[in-house]
């Protein structure tokens, strides 16, 4: 202690320590470096685990609470190369082989068309007779020339149905169509020849000229074909009617 009453800063201390004095010696260390604190360090290091160790806790407990779906299918895809293949020819054999069986056509309701026909041509030829009649007894000429032209018409339209009539399921169909078509455009021609005769008495009031006898003979001689056609006719179609029950017809009967 300095003494009393001296200031502070004339105080020196002694030049050399007292007897038996050691001074505490202190490890520094390497010189340069100073003393490592590891305390810090680990406090931190323990913390990160701790951390560590409690997340992945929570993912492991998320992971077994939680279902985990599984994936979902990919979907089929189908391209063109893992598409097979097949042959035109053997695809259009196939549908050829698998195609319903085609239906045969009934040959009744196409034998009966025929039959139809025949039964207006009987009346054409029933209403040219009475008008034959009138014209020999030269009674009613204007209405017997009439049915002679109404005749006419109808043995045209007899004609065109038989030729467009599907007769592809009756037996022999064809030979019937062309015998009997043969037959009517005789009858026909007939009936052409009558209505000249017709005129030709009423505008001469049933005089007996050339003209009226060549016309007459005419029209008898188409009457003629006209039979031999429908007798040729019958051979073919009588047969087909009565074995699809249709009825039989004579020479007078067309």
């Amino acid at each position: 202690m300095p003494p009393a009453g001296s200031p502070a800063e004339s105080y020196a201390p002694p030049s050399s320590p007292p007897p038996g004095y050691a001074p505490p010696t202190v490890d520094y260390g390497k010189p340069g470096r100073p003393p490592r604190n590891w305390a810090p360090l680990v406090a931190a290091l323990s913390v990160l685990v701790l951390i560590a160790l409690g997340a992945g806790l929570v993912i492991y407990r998320n992971g077994q609470n939680e279902p985990v779906a599984d994936p979902a299918p990919a979907p089929a895809t189908t391209t063109a190369a893992t598409q097979p293949t097949t042959d035109p020819a053997t695809q259009a054999t196939t549908q050829a082989t698998t195609a319903p069986p085609a239906t045969a056509a009934d040959p009744r309701p196409q034998a009966q068309v025929v039959d139809r026909v025949l039964v207006r041509s009987k009346g054409s030829r029933d209403k040219l007779n009475l008008a034959i009649d009138k014209v020999l007894r030269c009674t009613g000429l204007s209405r017997a020339l009439a049915d002679m032209r109404t005749v006419g018409d109808e043995r045209r339209a007899q004609i065109a149905e038989v030729r467009g009539a599907d007769l592809s399921a009756v037996p022999n169909g064809e030979s019937i169509r062309s015998t009997l078509i043969t037959a009517l455009q005789h009858s026909l021609d007939a009936d052409a020849a009558y209505v000249e005769w017709a005129q030709d008495a009423v505008s001469s009031g049933c005089t007996d000229t050339a003209g009226r006898r060549a016309a007459y003979a005419r029209g008898r001689s188409a009457s003629d074909q006209a039979g031999s056609s429908k007798i040729a006719f019958l051979g073919v179609w009588n047969p087909v009617a009565a074995q699809l029950g249709l009825p039989t017809r004579t020479r007078q009967g067309i």
